[in-house]
């Protein structure tokens, strides 16, 4: 007589971590872009009707960088690895869970 075969086991303790670090991602998106679209005028206001300058440079690079890196994050972690992707070494979300 034929068994049946055994289903595999399903590890939910896993799936529940990364539905947890997904949703955080998420939320740290979201919250980045909610930020963005709140300090717009004040920071259109500020840092570019002035000359521009290093420290309007610097703040151009973090919050490209920022935004960028919180893209990647939800990206990778989502939808998985890229192929084309460059790792740098700078610490990331994942890095403090």
């Amino acid at each position: 007589m034929s068994e049946k075969p055994e289903e595999p086991q399903v590890d939910l303790e896993n799936y529940y971590i990364a539905f947890r670090v997904h949703a955080a991602l998420v939320s740290v998106l979201a919250l980045l872009v909610y930020d963005i679209f709140c300090t717009l005028g004040k920071e259109a206001e500020v840092i570019w009707k002035r000359k521009f300058s290093i420290p309007s440079l610097l703040y151009l690079v973090i919050r490209v960088s920022t935004l960028g890196n919180a893209l990647a994050e939800v990206s990778e972690n989502i939808l998985g690895p890229a192929t084309f992707t460059v790792r740098l070494d700078i610490p990331t979300v994942r890095s403090f869970l």
